[in-house]
């Protein structure tokens, strides 16, 4: 189609048969259109290629799950889905979509088990003598203290009453459970003659502090000892880790220690990990424990009601793989996160604007208080504006503004997105 400027705007019939916008889905073409033909009313454009291609840039963002560019500084960011998928888990999900053997056993011919499919990576991984997979950690959590403790007690120490994304507070979860919460010690310092002071308790639970750590004057029981003291008073434990690490916390780099699921060895009836933090992989919450504990786990409504669908068994199952062959630095998260400092200050180079050090941030709370050294392009010239037309942009690149500049981090993109991103800036810049 030849580009016309009538000096009106085009007309939503004519740009709905504009031959470039038939690569934007019925569903919401018309809707791209509205949208460009707004913006470029208030420009005075009344080209009718420029005002498609203007929608072609609206649809891109407006589509279902829009496809951004993560330079914002925080790796495991929950706006932006968190853990990016390893290339082998991301065909394990396109394999996943078609029909599968999620609940049937080709061998008997008969009804299968969907956890099969993970159980025994994850038991073989971290110890445990068996696992069980639902939605997120939250689900993970209310189901293992609903099997375990429901109608009981359950001592938690002040220190790790937490609030969760969305403003759920750890209350609530085990309010909902059908447990009653009984605080213990202070919230710096926590002793198990704290929890050995909870008269009549069903269940002793700790619980990985979200977004935050407590430092200085501190004091908290090792897990072993812990889950020993447990045993001794006769009462069933549940460990909420989180962030789902699965390699010793050296290896990986991180500057603190960070227990792993392992702790099942020790004796803890469930543990309780996450599959899109750490460990890199999909949306997931982990049930790790001991035989019986998991059967009372399989029993409740709520592992119906929590249960996971074949695409995240997919993706997880992918993702396991790439730990049992040791390949687990090979994770996008892993990747980013030990990627050299000198490599990223080149890739910040390549972006253009001024070089800055600064530090890129885990998030999703599952490494509170650690931040990888990195460097970042930096924009002070109208960096509202630029932001602004980065997130327009034919793929949506999302940094962050920091003392009126915009702060572009590319620690967190594959080197293919951040040539995208350059190629953007250099246009808009």
């Amino acid at each position: 189609m030849h580009s016309v400027d009538k000096g009106y705007p085009p007309s939503v019939h004519e740009l709905m048969a504009h031959s470039d916008l038939q690569r934007i889905p019925e569903a919401w073409r018309k809707d791209a259109i509205h949208l460009a033909l707004n913006r470029c009313r208030d420009q005075q454009v009344y080209d009718v290629d420029r005002v498609a291609m203007e929608a072609l840039l609206a649809s891109r963002w407006m589509a279902p799950l829009p496809e951004v560019i993560n330079l914002s500084g925080v790796l495991l960011h929950t706006g932006l889905g968190r853990a990016r998928l390893h290339p082998e888990a991301q065909a394990a999900l396109v394999r996943a979509s078609a029909a599968v053997a999620v609940e049937f056993d080709i061998e008997t011919g008969h009804r299968g088990d969907r956890q099969n499919h993970v159980e025994n990576r994850l038991c073989e991984l971290t110890g445990a003598p068996a696992a069980y997979v639902v939605n997120n950690c939250a689900a993970a959590l209310m189901l293992a203290l609903n099997a375990l403790a429901e109608g009981g007690r359950v001592a938690v120490s002040r220190g790790e009453m937490i609030e969760i994304g969305g403003a759920f507070r750890l209350p609530e979860v085990m309010a909902q459970s059908g447990v009653e919460l009984a605080e213990v010690g202070c919230t710096n310092r926590t002793r198990i003659s704290d929890y050995q002071g909870v008269e009549g308790a069903t269940a002793w639970l700790r619980c990985h502090p979200s977004n935050y750590r407590i430092t200085g004057f501190t004091e908290s029981p090792g897990y072993a000892e812990w889950v020993a003291a447990a045993r001794d008073a006769g009462v069933r434990t549940v460990i909420d880790l989180g962030h789902g690490l699965l390699v010793d916390w050296r290896e990986a780099g991180l500057p603190y220690e960070m227990p792993t699921p392992q702790v099942v060895a020790s004796g803890a009836d469930l543990v309780c990990i996450s599959g899109d933090k750490l460990l890199g992989g999909p949306q997931a919450g982990i049930l790790l424990g001991q035989t019986e504990a998991i059967a009372e786990v399989r029993k409740r409504p709520f592992a119906r009601a929590f249960r996971v669908d074949k695409l995240t068994l997919a993706a997880l199952a992918a993702t396991l793989d790439l730990y049992r062959s040791g390949r687990w630095r090979e994770t996008p998260f892993w990747e980013s996160m030990l990627r050299p400092l000198a490599q990223v200050e080149a890739e910040a180079k390549a972006l253009g604007g001024e070089v800055r050090p600064s530090l890129t941030e885990v998030g999703s709370g599952a490494a509170p208080g650690i931040g990888i050294e990195t460097w970042c392009a930096v924009f002070t010239k109208d960096a509202a504006r630029l932001s602004q037309e980065l997130r327009h942009s034919e793929i949506s690149i999302i940094g962050h503004i920091q003392d009126k500049s915009l702060w572009l981090d590319p620690r967190g993109a594959t080197p293919e997105e951040l040539e995208q991103a350059g190629a953007v800036l250099r246009r808009l810049t």
